[in-house]
């Protein structure tokens, strides 16, 4: 018997039956975060792309290719890096990797751009533009990504401020010599099946010098809801506060720092079902499966199978029967 989507489950016996028609998915896919700058006054990296399906029919007994991005490197060999694309085969989808944080430089374009460095006579540096698609042209399937905000040129007697990586749901903050902090991440996006937030941008660092030394403190920007790193803090004369890197299976932003940058946390794919105790799917072995979860969204019982990578970016299959 086929199960709709605005159909409650149906029994037999007290089971429900585990079989689906590929009518009423949920999904959610999203890109590896960026890496967030390298040196002083380091901008966030910006957040991976989030597309998001709802209501979708996927046919039963055909081969979908899943791809989960990778986070940006963490930066210990000197180099940032963008988080890796995640991809699904339906509608030949994409959930591009953010950008990355550039030391003296621009913040670099991704799913959401990263935050802009501040540094010593180079100008004020922008933060990175989103290249996440929007999708417009399909129906019920939505991406999503912002830029990254201006990392201010060093100003005498105040510091390095970087600025803050974008992410899903807003636009990374500007660093503020005026303030004497960093940018804020922007802020990731929630997906309502279950509740969390993804794809936040990382926050941009605050450094204060011995030479700069003041009454108001330096602080770094927070990163953004749904897995952003913390930019890093440095005061004259006080211990320093470490960047945080992007949450892995969040497609987060790393923070930005003063030394080597700090990585983007992966991406992620999630597919909510409608029907209870859904198991008749395979997925392929180079990626992990979490453990599936019994949800109810929209009043329907239903099953959330959550797909991430073993290690780095990971390619394989999924089959619904």
């Amino acid at each position: 018997m086929s199960l709709f989507f605005n159909a409650p489950p149906t029994f037999i016996s007290g089971l429900a039956l585990a079989s689906w028609d590929g009518v009423g998915a949920e999904f959610l896919l999203v890109g590896g975060g960026g890496t967030g700058s390298t040196g002083v006054g380091g901008g966030g990296g910006g957040a991976g792309g989030m597309v998001v399906g709802s209501n979708q029919t996927l046919l039963t007994n055909t081969t979908y290719s899943i791809v989960i991005g990778a986070g940006g490197d963490d930066g210990n060999t000197g180099t940032e890096e963008n988080g890796e694309n995640s991809t699904f085969s339906f509608n030949t989808l994409v959930a591009t990797g953010g950008g990355r944080g550039v030391q003296n430089s621009h913040g670099q374009s991704g799913g959401s751009g990263a935050g802009g460095t501040s540094g010593y006579n180079i100008g004020n540096k922008s933060g990175g533009s989103s290249t996440q698609a929007t999708y417009s042209g399909l129906n019920n399937i939505t991406g999503y990504g912002n830029s990254g905000g201006t990392g201010p040129q060093y100003a005498t007697n105040s510091g390095y401020f970087g600025g803050g990586g974008g992410g899903a749901a807003g636009s990374g903050g500007s660093g503020s010599s005026g303030s004497r902090r960093g940018g804020l991440g922007g802020a990731g996006r929630q997906w309502l099946v279950d509740g969390q937030y993804y794809a936040g941008g990382g926050g941009g660092s605050a450094y204060i010098g011995n030479s700069d030394s003041g009454t108001v403190a330096a602080n770094s920007g927070d990163g953004g809801i749904g897995g952003g790193g913390n930019g890093a803090t440095r005061n004259s004369n006080t211990p320093s506060i470490s960047a945080t890197a992007g949450t892995p299976n969040t497609g987060g932003g790393g923070g930005g720092r003063h030394g080597v940058g700090t990585g983007g946390g992966s991406g992620v794919f999630k597919i909510w079902v409608p029907v209870v105790d859904y198991t008749n799917y395979v997925v392929g072995s180079e990626l992990t499966e979490g453990a599936s979860q019994q949800v109810t969204y929209g009043g329907i019982d239903g099953t959330l199978i959550t797909i991430t990578a073993s290690s780095g970016t990971t390619t394989n299959t999924i089959m619904f029967r």
